[in-house]
Formats: C-alpha cells, structure tokens, sequence
C-alpha cells in the first residue's frame, strides 16, 4: 500500500490544502495536546506571605518571579506536592516542558493524580520520548484502568511494534469515543496481513490520513529500522518530521539516493520542501515525480499547486485542468479547480474572470459562483457582482462567503446601511469570516 496505489491521500491531501487556503484560518481541536491551564488557582492580594507573592505574580504571568517565591518558600518550609507541581507549571507556561516535567513527576512520587499524570505522558509524547511515555501511561492504567485517553495512547503507542497486544488497549474504548475514527482505521489495517513485518509502514500512512504527525513518525521510523535500506520509509519519516518543524532533510536525500527513479520519493520529497516554505525547490521535485509518473493525475493537481505557491497562476491553472482531464473529469480533481478558482478570485480576480465565468455558467457551487461575482466587481462591473452574488444566496442563502462579498460591494459602492445588518449576521458565527466581519464592523464605527 503506497501513495500510488491509494491515489484518493494524494487527492485528499490536495483538497486540504485548497481548504486552507480558502477558509484563511484553520480551528483545530486537538486531543494530543495541553492547552489549558492545569489547575485553577485563587487570587490574592500581594503581601510579604510567600504563598501570597506566587499567586500575587501567577496572575500577572510573571513566571521567573513565580519560580523565585517558590524556591523561597521550598527553602524556608522544604518541598511539598503542590510547590512541586506549581513550579512544573510554571515553567511550562513560559513553554518548557523538559524543564516542567521532572518537577511534576518529583510531585507524583508521594502523590496519586490521573490529572497531572495525563499531562506528564502527554508532554513525553509531545517530546517524542516514547519509552518514558509508556511507563507514564502504564502507570495511568494502574490508576484507571478503563480511562480512555490511556488506552488509546498506549495502543497507539503499541501498533507499529505489537499489533496484536495493541488490540487489546484499542479494544477497551468504548465505541462513543471520539477516539473511534481513528480506532477503527487502525483496528483494520491491523487485521489485514497482521504478520507483515512491514506493517508499522501501513499503519504510518494510516495516521498520515489523521494528521497524527507523531505517530506517523514513530510508525516510520521502526519501518525504516527494521528494513534498512527502505527508501520509502525513509522518505516517509523525512516528509512527517518535515510536517513537523524539524528537519527531515537527510531521510529524504537517503531516500532519494536509494531509489532516484521512483516518482513517489520526488513527491514526498517535494512535499518536505513545502514544508520548509521552500517552493522552488518543491515544485523542481514534484515537477520531477511528474516526469517519472506522467500517468498521474494527482501529481498533476499537485503540480498545480507547487505553481500555485510560487504566484504562477497561469501555470497553476494549466496543470489543474490537465489534472481534470487527465483523470477523466473526476470529481475530486474538479473540486481542486475549482478551488483553485475561488480562492485566486479574491488575490488575482483579473486572471480568473474568464476561467470562472465558464464554470459559474454550470455550478451550483455557491463558493464558486460569490466568487465569480467578486472578480466582476473588482473589474468594475459591481451590478453584475450582486446579480452574481444572488444567485449564490438563491442557492444557500446562509453562505457566509456570499453574505460577506454581498456586504463588502454593498460598502464599496456607498450602500453602508443594507451592508451592516449581513456583517452583524456574519460577526455572529465563529468563523473566519466572522472574524473579517466583526473588523470591518469595527471600522465603520465613528470615533
């Protein structure tokens, strides 16, 4: 099972990256990471009583003044659970966990707490440090044995080594779990050749489909021990640390060294160097996995895409269509277009215009057809642009993108008043054209 052979993760991945671009902003809900405070203090009045000057400057975030009163107050009463802890705290609000986590676990040695057990496995796992994730985990299941953020972790932890003891863990989350999705998908790759020593491979690309960047590479890296040399697997560990911030530049040139004909090693390696911001040199090596693969009609959406990123919209748009049909016009490569078409309408509108108006004449895309009526406004046809927009509204006449071009031509051609009530309807929603919405409400404010 590779990229290739599962053309629909190219295509999907792909479609992400449209929706990124058109929505501006991504709300993510991540179960993995720690995000909230960890505990909830009281607030005091400053005062020379030790306990009184951590809280005093807890609230005013003032984090090295925090660990100072602590230390004083360890030295002058010694070390307690909750110094332990407040100090593990401290330092990983100022955004060092390595720092925060021996001060938790020295507070957990006379302690039983599921709480800041969770957060102690959760920070080894943030750090890649799985050995010592594990014990924590373990220890977790001591505690609570049908908790089931613990039993997903471990068998998650568990898959690319033990299969067969990860199904176990996986088997105790309930299936009302937001876990579920992910269990299922793992459960069933693990069901099918569970002997293949190569099977941590197939389970990586799995949680690549998840963005469980992590795992993925924990996944990777025991394919690419196991199998050395495997150039694949290499390449795949390169790209997930690349997606990452770290730096997966020496697997993928392995990776490339090994096996420079495979087409699917030039994409991941052009995948890596977007990851990098570095567009250039993305698009020489997409550009590459092109010519080994001329077959492949998600390379060329891909292709498409590397133009895309580097403002060659004319290029973007050519390999786009190639994409379309080449595949026989199918609908996922269709989406990608016309994604591409809604989202350069709002940075390019003059290189689009003719290219939307064609398809705005067929699509019941509302997106698509806001878009097309946004062009027409910034070429100067602002009636045409309502009309346009309208239509869209006929079709879903809760469409924010159409409700917020609606709004911006309305401003635009001295109709504030019939424009304020769609921004107040758009502020209302926690979306990034609510966002857009509430600031331009905000400016039309009088001072």
């Amino acid at each position: 099972m590779s990229l290739f052979r599962n053309w629909k993760w190219v295509v999907g991945f792909i479609l992400l990256l449209g929706y990124l671009g058109i929505m501006l902003a991504v709300f993510t809900a991540n179960v993995l990471s720690t995000t909230a405070p960890l505990v909830t203090y009281p607030t005091a009045e400053p005062t020379s009583n030790p306990a009184n000057l951590i809280i005093h400057t807890r609230n005013q975030n003032r984090w090295m003044q925090v660990l100072y009163h602590i230390e004083q107050d360890a030295l002058n009463m010694g070390w307690t659970p909750e110094l332990y802890r407040q100090a593990g705290d401290a330092w990983w609000n100022m955004g060092d966990i390595s720092r925060a986590i021996p001060y938790w676990t020295s507070a957990l040695e006379t302690i039983d707490d599921v709480d800041l057990l969770r957060t102690v496995a959760n920070s080894y796992i943030n750090l890649g440090e799985w050995t010592q994730a594990r014990q924590t985990i373990d220890q977790l299941l001591d505690l609570k044995p049908d908790d089931e953020w613990s039993n997903y972790q471990m068998g998650m932890i568990l898959a690319p080594f033990n299969p067969i003891k990860s199904r176990l863990f996986f088997d105790a989350i309930p299936l009302e779990s937001p876990f579920t999705p992910q269990v299922i998908a793992i459960k069933n790759e693990l069901s099918q050749e569970p002997d293949d020593p190569l099977i941590s491979f197939r389970i990586g690309l799995t949680l690549v489909n998840f963005g469980l960047w992590d795992y993925a590479e924990l996944a990777f890296q025991h394919a690419s021990d196991i199998a050395y040399p495997n150039p694949q697997a290499l390449a795949y560990l390169g790209w997930v640390k690349s997606s990452q911030g770290k730096d997966g530049s020496s697997w993928i040139d392995q990776a490339t060294q090994l096996d420079p004909q495979n087409p699917e090693i030039w994409y991941l390696r052009g995948l890596h160097f977007r990851a990098q911001a570095d567009y250039i040199q993305s698009l020489d090596a997409i550009a590459q996995s092109v010519r080994l693969a001329p077959e492949n009609a998600a390379l060329y959406a891909d292709l498409g895409t590397a133009f895309r990123l580097i403002g060659n919209l004319e290029q973007a748009e050519f390999w786009l269509n190639y994409a379309v049909s080449t595949s026989a016009n199918t609908p996922e490569y269709q989406q990608i277009l016309e994604n591409f078409y809604i989202e350069t309408a709002y940075v390019s509108p003059s290189n689009v215009i003719d290219s939307l108006a064609d398809i705005s004449r067929t699509s019941d895309n509302p997106d698509l057809i806001s878009a097309y009526g946004w062009t027409l406004h910034s070429t100067g046809d602002s009636q045409g642009a309502l009309e346009q927009v309208d239509i869209a509204l006929e079709i879903d006449n809760n469409n924010l993108r159409a409700l917020l071009d609606k709004a911006k031509i309305l401003i635009e051609t001295d109709r504030r008043p019939e424009a304020i009530p769609l921004l107040e309807r758009i502020a209302q929603t926690y979306t990034p054209f609510g966002t857009e919405a509430t600031e331009i409400l905000e400016g039309l404010i009088p001072e």
